[in-house]
């Protein structure tokens, strides 16, 4: 219950930073929060649409959820783990972000692996007591890591995927909010909305600007920021319009034992979290699911390689917190320090 209150707290202070911000044209907005994906969500209409859309925006959310989760049984990812490398017939949609995850893969140079699924299993971040898993079950699982073992087959009447190794187990948790919150703002715009800002846990989408040549302000997490209560703060601002910005960091589901931090980023080479001199980095661009692989990325790869594979992509921009506190920003994008 308090991982959920720290959860809620943070979707609160962005949301209140955007509030703060957003008068529009007299009109109150229109928000609700809901537990899904495993997190806090929130999504707040400026313009457009009303209460029964947001409730109809979180039912399409949660198809995607019970599509691309690991942990439900009868998910097509579920099913591809349990098929023991037979192949599994799966919707378009999640041959999608198998292949996206599978690009980032590559762009990673193997760091961001969508079949940890068999070593994510053995780390429990959510529980109420985590613990590092044995040794000996972390090596047992590391032969079963290889994006490259995934096979997908396409007809014109279905879609395919399955795994040269039968024990090998896929995770889409790196890539799959960025996903479901693109679609999420699809079909808010399909819907007539014209300004709207999902919050999917940290994954925001705003839509459109909060009025005519002002952008959105959104928050920042803070990493390990807490005040004297407990309570979160935040690094700062940004402003934004038409664009998401997703953040990763050492910080979101993590747990000390014996005085030391383990985080849920793991590395696919040694089965425990990633080493890195970065405690968060957030991207923004036009696509969370981008966003969403290349916060990851980043972060795994350690500052000086991500932000030379940002500078490599100016479509994107970041935001860079290292361990020791410095703050380095790309050339398009201000970040407001509280």
């Amino acid at each position: 219950m308090k991982k959920l209150q720290r959860r809620l707290l943070v979707c609160v202070l962005i949301l209140i930073f955007i509030l703060s911000q957003t008068a529009c044209a007299g009109k109150a907005p229109v928000s609700q929060t809901d537990f899904l994906l495993n997190t806090v969500c929130t999504i707040t209409l400026y313009e457009g649409g009303d209460e029964g859309l947001i409730k109809e925006t979180f039912a399409l959310c949660r198809e995607y959820e019970n599509r691309l989760s690991r942990t439900i049984e009868e998910s097509d990812i579920g099913k591809i783990n349990a098929a023991g490398g037979q192949a599994v017939k799966v919707d378009a949609t999640t041959a999608e972000v198998i292949k996206k995850g599978m690009e980032y893969g590559t762009i990673s140079h193997g760091l961001f692996d969508i079949t940890l699924g068999k070593l994510a299993e053995l780390w429990n971040f959510s529980g109420e007591n985590p613990s590092v898993p044995d040794a000996e079950e972390i090596d047992a699982a590391l032969p079963h890591i290889g994006y490259q073992q995934i096979h997908i087959k396409s007809n014109e009447e279905m879609i395919e995927v399955f795994l040269d190794d039968p024990q090998a187990k896929l995770d889409l948790g790196g890539i799959a909010k960025g996903y479901i919150a693109d679609k999420a703002g699809e079909f808010l715009k399909e819907n007539g909305v014209s300004k709207a800002v999902i919050n999917l846990g940290g994954n925001v989408v705003c839509i459109g600007e909060k009025e005519k040549d002002v952008p959105w302000s959104i928050g920042i997490e803070k990493p390990f920021g807490e005040n004297n209560n407990g309570e979160k703060e935040l690094l700062g601002t940004v402003e934004m319009k038409d664009k998401s910005i997703v953040t990763s960091g050492t910080y979101e589901r993590k747990f000390i034992e014996n005085g030391t931090l383990f985080y849920h980023i793991l590395d696919p080479k040694t089965g425990y979290p990633m080493e890195t001199d970065l405690d968060g980095v957030s991207i923004i661009g036009d696509k969370s699911t981008d966003c969403d692989g290349l916060s990851t990325t980043c972060l795994m790869l350690g500052f000086e390689k991500g932000k030379a594979l940002i500078d490599s992509m100016p479509e994107y921009e970041a935001i860079f917190v290292k361990k020791d506190g410095t703050i380095v920003s790309t050339d398009g994008v201000v970040l407001r320090e509280e």
